[in-house]
Order: structure tokens, then C-alpha cells, then sequence
């Protein structure tokens, strides 16, 4: 059953509260409210509070803005999350071409200890910070394969193999 406009909190927490194969009492326990209370804010007869909101979204697993209704959260999570990955788009896109720099990219084993340090924020789960890093790491990279012979392009390649990692 998807969620409508018009559908009142009491009755979105009704409607995961069925998904998840709970009873009213069930739930109750588990949000450490009483059976009676979460009755009437599920049939409409009671608001739900903002304490009960978020005693049911914890008891639920759920985030309190899904039982709110705020219908957007999830597509400004998406929105924010796209505009630091289309940096990365367009680096992994334009890894074969030369990038048109005024200035020469930094040494290849400069860029390999910044690559390393993403590398680590990605085992860590810092992914919003790798995710800002990773654009630049990716076009020095490029420029460094392009710009350098031997050992430095060697190691440029594998500066741009790990950001693409």
C-alpha cells in the first residue's frame, strides 16, 4: 500500500506498524507506550505527538519524517548525493583525454598519498568526504597519465585505478 497526502500519521504508523507484522500491542511494548494511545492516534481520534512519533520510528526502525510524511526528504538526500557524485561522473567519463592545465599536475607519489587517504576514508565509511576528494584526485591523476613518463606514469595509472576504486 503506498503512502497518499492525505493519510494522517496515526494511520502511516498503522500502515508500517501491518508491514512489519506487528500488533497494536506489539508495538506498544515496544515503543514503551500505551496500547490505548497508539489506538487513537491510529484511527485519527488523537494526534499522534511528537514523543510518540518518535518512540513508534525507533520501535519501527524508521526515520520520524517517514512517519511525519515529509514527502521529500528522500529526494534531497538523492539531490545533495548527485551533486557530489557528477563530478565523479564526468572524471570517469574523460580519463582517456588530456585535461587543458595551465599549471603541471602535482608529482605522482604526492597524488598517491591523497589517494590513499580516500582509500582509507572508504574503509572508514567517510563517504561524503572521499566523495568531495575524489573529483580532484581523479583529474590530477588523468593529467599526471598524461603528462609524465616511466615510473611517474606508471604511478599515475595507479593513482587513477585506485580513485576509480
Amino acid at each position: 500500500m503506498s503512502q497518499t497526502i492525505e493519510e494522517h500519521t496515526g494511520a502511516r504508523i498503522a500502515r508500517i506498524r501491518k508491514q512489519r507484522g506487528l500488533t497494536q500491542q506489539g508495538l506498544a511494548m515496544r515503543a514503551h507506550v500505551s496500547k490505548s494511545l497508539l489506538s487513537k492516534a491510529e484511527c485519527g481520534q488523537k494526534p499522534a505527538s511528537p514523543a510518540l512519533v518518535a518512540a513508534c520510528a525507533r520501535a519501527l526502525g524508521v526515520s520520524a519524517s517517514e512517519l511525519l510524511g515529509q514527502p521529500y526528504a528522500k529526494e534531497l538526500r538523492r539531490d545533495h548525493m548527485d551533486a557530489l557524485i557528477q563530478p565523479i561522473r564526468e572524471g570517469l567519463e574523460n580519463w582517456d583525454i588530456a585535461l587543458e592545465w595551465e599549471t603541471a599536475p602535482r608529482p605522482a607519489a604526492l597524488i598517491w598519498t591523497d589517494v590513499q587517504q580516500a582509500l582509507e576514508q572508504r574503509r572508514q565509511a567517510q563517504y561524503t568526504d572521499m566523495v568531495r576528494n575524489l573529483p580532484v584526485l581523479i583529474d590530477e591523476s588523468v593529467q599526471a597519465v598524461h603528462t609524465s613518463t616511466g615510473e611517474g606514469q606508471r604511478l599515475a595509472y595507479e593513482c587513477l585505478a585506485e580513485t576509480f576504486r
